[in-house]
């Protein structure tokens, strides 16, 4: 399970373990199809088999580097590289 926290994040919850993604502070042009990109970029983690924590930054990296354009669903590449360098993966204990 996922949930999105807009600018703060997004929690992930799987059989693996519980993470916390904490993006950069970023200067927000537009939010629209912000979660779409979150998801696409989960789905592209999981594709390539990363591990939990790993798909859930760089699905934070591209939901953050969509809120960098005007057009909805566009990613620039070189936000997306520097964005997912400066995510922050917590682990949670339960």
């Amino acid at each position: 399970m996922v949930v999105t926290q807009a600018a703060e994040g997004a929690v992930m919850v799987c059989n693996e373990g519980t993470w916390c993604a904490r993006p950069p502070t970023i200067s927000v042009v537009s939010a629209v199809g912000s979660g779409d990109c979150f998801l696409a970029g989960l789905m592209v983690g999981m594709l390539q088999e990363q591990e939990p924590a790993e798909a859930l930054r760089l699905a934070a990296a591209a939901g953050a580097a969509n809120a960098l354009q005007v057009s909805t669903g566009e990613i620039d590449r070189v936000d997306l590289e520097h964005i997912h360098a400066k995510i922050r993966i917590e682990a949670v204990s339960s």
